[in-house]
């Protein structure tokens, strides 16, 4: 059996002030800004939300990895998964 099974995972981080936790499933929600960047990041709250649709509808998943995965950034790393077995 291969290591790995047929597909790809990309993994994405910043250097950013990182989601927290309790916001890990909000940021996926059309227009939602966390309070701790409202004022201070520009943005309207629709791209990973655009982001998780457009995955979903290739059959993928995206997820927020903070504090997990190959981070060198200490930001947010978010990790894409597609055309492979979901786990």
């Amino acid at each position: 059996e291969p290591p790995h099974s047929p597909g790809a995972t990309l993994y994405i981080e910043d250097n950013g002030p990182g989601i927290l936790t309790s916001e890990r499933d909000k940021v996926f929600e059309r227009g939602y800004r966390s309070e701790t960047v409202q004022d201070t990041v520009d943005g309207s709250g629709l791209g990973l939300a655009i982001a998780r649709e457009m995955i979903s509808r290739m059959g993928g998943r995206i997820d927020v990895l903070q504090g997990e995965g190959p981070s060198k950034l200490d930001g947010t790393t978010l990790r894409i998964i597609l055309f492979r077995d979901q786990e």
